[in-house]
């Protein structure tokens, strides 16, 4: 145990040196953190004391108590990481990674020198994600905003990613991450127009070992439609519906459509996201009609325990009206 840790110390000062020899862009080289990390990893864990704490930020963010931070650290849904890179007199640090089938959160941290000012819109004029495995590199769909400044600390801002892997497999891939130009925006949502630093912040880490989830088989057609749900994978911040819905109605909007957890307690928790649900058609071109294959993504915000789950929610408007079914898992 302790030659473990003092290879990661000694890694780590190397690592802090090339750091300080790299001014013009202030690079921390990944490889030697990614080492020194995975070293630690199996040193801790082989001496079982794994002692992980959730970023305070995101706790908050996932409204997750202690017992539910210790469940999704026990089943690898999240890890420790520990990545900063500086550049530009901007550092730029990952807070925390959640990563299920179907679905990825990234919280990363901004600090500026404390005579910056970032308020505002904020992002960067280039962003770029990207699964990376031994012969491959695969593109997924992302989104994601600045969250609010925290009071009293203008020089610092959280900025949250979400996407959609698209049942990409990441066991034994890694995530790279690409960030250029840091700036603020006049109009909300807009690109980029005031440059506040120049630089590069590049990452990457392995994905870690993966969750599969639990899947429930309801073979379930939903009232007054051609819509069939054959199972739904579940996580406790996403989940992944298999269905079939028929090529006729192709040009239309889903009629039926998920809106919250019907709960065992016989209570509704409406889905708190904030990226919207991923649906559509495996095959966008199919060879022929017959080819139904539908299914439907959704990732959250919010912990939501497998166990305490009766069924899914869906609400169809119909004119003025709202009809509601339920879909049982069990």
């Amino acid at each position: 145990m302790e030659k473990a840790f003092e290879q990661i110390r000694r890694e780590a000062a190397a690592a802090e040196a090339e750091k300080r020899t790299v001014k013009k862009r202030g690079k921390v080289p990944g490889t030697a953190l990614a080492a020194a990390l995975v070293l630690l990893l199996s040193a801790v864990t082989a001496a079982g004391a794994a002692v992980y704490s959730w970023s305070p930020k995101v706790a908050e963010e996932f409204q997750a108590d202690q017992e539910q931070q210790d469940l999704l650290t026990k089943e690898h849904l999240t890890w420790p990481l520990d990545i900063a890179v500086t550049d530009g007199g901007v550092t730029v640090s990952l807070e925390q990674a959640l990563t299920v089938p179907d679905y990825l959160y990234l919280c990363f941290k901004i600090t500026g020198p404390e005579d910056m000012d970032l308020t505002g819109d904020i992002s960067f004029n280039f962003m770029d994600f990207q699964l990376v495995g031994q012969k491959e590199r695969v593109n997924f769909s992302w989104s994601g905003h600045c969250m609010e400044p925290e009071e009293g600390q203008s020089n610092i801002r959280y900025y949250e990613v979400w996407g959609f892997l698209r049942g990409i497999s990441y066991e034994g891939m890694a995530l790279d991450v690409r960030l250029k130009d840091l700036g603020r925006s006049l109009e909300k949502g807009g690109d980029p127009c005031e440059t506040l630093a120049r630089g590069s912040w590049n990452m990457s880490w392995h994905m870690g070992e993966g969750y599969e989830g639990e899947t429930f088989r309801v073979e379930t057609v939903l009232p007054d439609s051609d819509f069939t749900v054959h199972t739904v994978t579940m996580t406790p911040i996403s989940f992944y519906m298999d269905c079939d819905w028929s090529r006729d109605r192709t040009g239309e909007e889903l009629e039926w459509n998920p809106i919250g957890y019907c709960m065992e307690d016989g209570t509704t928790e409406p889905f708190r996201w904030e990226l919207p649900p991923e649906k559509g058609y495996k095959n966008p071109v199919p060879e022929s009609s017959e080819d139904t294959a539908y299914e439907i993504r959704q990732g959250f915000k919010k912990i939501y325990e497998i166990d305490e789950i009766r069924g899914i929610l869906f609400c169809r408007v119909n004119g003025e009206e709202k009809e509601y079914f339920e879909l049982e898992l069990r």
